[in-house]
């Protein structure tokens, strides 16, 4: 669900920062700085997560780059980094390495670029890192100087780097900075600067060109387009000779399903990739368009297909699959994705910035902010869309399976206990669970006017049960028929008008269920100028209004409700919509993983995500895991728990001491 407190304050609180006047971010940004370094001289951090990367202090935003070394095998991830408070200035760009994406290291120095030129200075911002066509990496970035114009710099890691241990911890910034102007796109409107560059890719109308695309906002006669543009070069080094192209994709383009468009949205940190090996997809020639819509803080993923365009056999553009509804990569506080190509593995891969969910004051006396998450890009082909399924890696991770069972009732009397909580038990977790469930009850044949069923697990509670975490499955309460003479309040995503001459309640009816991807309600209304179709996030009451029309989709809800955890950051629902599976109609699996104010909730491998915080006083004795129905049969359910360790080496190797201390003890 959109438009919660935390994307309205927030996280819009923090972005504002970026969009005022440079002495005010400077300003802002020491006063700030002052409350952050009162905070952090304690020992221990508030809510600190241990296995998602992140500086041990100050802010960190989404991931700027990643890459993988086939040479040494490192991976190295980038992430956008403000090292001096934890309001959202991107100065640097913060590096973390690892050989097997379980342990990494903080490098030493931590920063490897930082804001230290004119064009720069106010802003070090996303980029992209991959081999060149002499096969030596090469980092691109966006840079803002403290004009808050946006231009495209360079920066290399050094010869004898490149040569000898391949340390990447120091990229120098090229001297012909910046290689691409804030200019250099026609009918650019204000601030619409192309900025968050995609990966490079050959280009197939021209033998030897490389191409590579950025996020940018254009004024047409049509109005005000955002759009994925292209720029081209024959410099295999990806040095220089950059030029613009056309557009690969704008908002007219369709996008969201059923030919709806994205409605001028404000458009970043585009992702431009197909999949080969692991992973693979079952099309030829299809490609996926990952796309940061900044007025819904969601990231969604665009099917289409990639070819010469009909005007121009010398431009490959990208066509949207109007039949495919766009994928949301994760409907909680994810934001800004980035994939990647592991060339060991043969695998892409996406990380991901998760967001703070705390009014900006008590994120400050925590002494810091945001935390990255990995997972997997795989297409399944009986589902017929992107699944993000956490990475296999974190396996690795698992200190002990402290419950499991086969076979548990659980029946709509009282939650069925898994564990009591306890502080004698770490609230790092790793849960999976495996719901079995009647047929006819979640498929959306049966309507619900009230007591809709549901089934889940309460996470992070207390001994008593008296305060928890809900992960929920849920029937929306819905009538076989739009409720005329209301209409629902809420979060407006878009609105479109629907001709006169069509069952306009019908075609509301389905674009919110095949078309917008974050619909979880619609208004059918009546003005002097005709009829129109609101789609909404956050459906509310309903609400007298003669005009109008309403209802909502008839499909399950994947859901984090947090009203009972007494946690001090927001307590709404977040979740979206989550269908049965085409494979397994049967069953639901929940897989979370609880990393103290960081919950993850991965429903069956990925096919859908929600990511939430919970900022818990008192929280080292909130562990406890129980599983409850509502209003429906008995079922019945496998469950085991993992407690967690540490991602990062030094701790490891402390913890494999300890083990080996004790065990010779014993």
């Amino acid at each position: 669900m959109a438009g919660l407190w935390r994307v309205s304050d927030a996280a819009v609180a923090t972005a504002s920062v970026c969009r005022t006047t440079p002495w005010v971010r400077r300003l802002t940004a020491l006063v700030a700085g002052v409350v952050w370094l009162a905070a952090v001289l304690a020992a221990a951090l508030p809510y600190e997560p241990i296995f998602h990367p992140r500086p041990p202090r100050g802010w960190v935003g989404g991931p700027a780059a990643a890459y993988r070394d086939a040479a040494t095998q490192k991976v190295h991830l980038y992430m956008l980094y403000n090292p001096s408070a934890t309001t959202n200035v991107s100065a640097a760009w913060y590096h973390v390495t690892s050989s097997d994406y379980a342990y990494w290291t903080r490098e030493d120095p931590p920063t490897a670029i930082s804001a230290d030129r004119w064009y720069d200075t106010d802003g070090v911002l996303s980029g992209v890192m991959m081999n060149n066509g002499q096969n030596t990496p090469v980092a691109l970035y966006t840079c803002e100087d403290s004009g808050a114009m946006q231009r495209q710099c360079l920066a290399n890691p050094t010869s004898a780097d490149v040569a000898g241990r391949r340390l990447f911890n120091t990229l120098v910034k090229s001297p012909v900075n910046p290689v691409i102007g804030a200019d250099s796109v026609p009918q650019l409107v204000s601030r619409g600067a192309p900025h968050d560059p995609t990966e490079w890719w050959t280009n197939p109308a021209a033998s030897g060109q490389w191409l590579i695309a950025f996020a940018a906002r254009q004024s047409t006669s049509s109005g005000l387009r955002s759009s994925v543009v292209v720029f081209a070069t024959s410099d295999t080094s990806l040095q220089g000779g950059y030029t613009f192209s056309h557009s690969l994709y704008d908002d007219t383009s369709g996008g969201g399903g059923g030919g709806v468009r994205l409605t001028a949205q404000t458009l970043e940190r585009p992702d431009f990739f197909t999949l080969t090996g692991a992973g693979a997809t079952s099309g030829a020639g299809e490609r996926f368009l990952k796309l940061s819509v900044a007025e819904w803080r969601r990231d969604l993923v665009v099917y289409g297909a990639y070819a010469a365009a009909a005007s121009n056999a010398g431009q490959y553009i990208f066509t949207a699959d109007t039949a495919r509804r766009a994928t949301v990569v994760d409907y909680g506080c994810l934001y800004g994705g980035k994939t990647f190509y592991d060339p060991i593995q043969r695998r892409r891969r996406m990380w991901g910035w998760i967001q703070e969910d705390l009014a900006p004051s008590s994120v400050g006396a925590n002494g810091w902010a945001g935390m990255q998450t990995i997972r997997d890009v795989v297409y399944d082909t009986t589902e017929n869309k992107l699944r993000f399924p956490p990475i296999r890696e974190m396996q690795a991770l698992r200190a002990s399976r402290v419950a499991w069972s086969t076979g548990l009732t659980v029946t709509s009397a009282a939650a069925t206990t898994v564990l009591t909580g306890s502080s004698s038990l770490a609230k790092y977790q790793e849960v999976i669970a495996t719901f079995y469930i009647p047929p006819g009850v979640f498929d959306g044949s049966k309507y619900f006017a009230a007591n809709p069923p549901e089934f889940g697990m309460r996470v992070r509670a207390s001994a008593d049960a008296s305060r928890y975490v809900t992960v929920a499955v849920r029937m929306p309460i819905a009538n076989a028929t739009p409720t005329r003479g209301y209409r629902q309040p809420g979060t407006v995503l878009q609105e479109v008008a629907v001709s006169d001459d069509v069952d306009a309640a019908g075609s509301c009816a389905t674009q919110c269920l095949q078309a917008v991807p974050l619909c979880e309600a619609w208004n059918l209304r009546l003005n002097a100028s005709g009829s129109y179709c609101s789609f909404l996030s956050t459906p509310a009451p309903l609400e007298v209004d003669c005009t109008a029309q309403t209802s909502l989709p008839n499909v399950p809800l994947l859901l984090v409700e947090r009203a009972a955890s007494s946690s001090i950051g927001s307590l709404t629902s977040v979740g979206g919509r989550a269908p049965l599976t085409v494979a397994h109609p049967s069953y639901v699996k929940l897989h979370l993983f609880i990393d103290d104010s960081a919950i993850e909730v991965y429903k069956d491998d990925g096919t859908e995500v929600v990511s939430s915080r919970v900022y818990l006083p008192g929280g080292d004795s909130l562990t406890g895991v129980s599983l409850y129905t509502r209003n429906m049969d008995a079922i019945t359910a496998d469950v085991t728990v993992f407690t967690m360790s540490s991602m990062w080496a030094a701790a490891a190797a402390n913890n494999a001491a300890t083990r080996a201390n004790s065990a010779s003890v014993l």
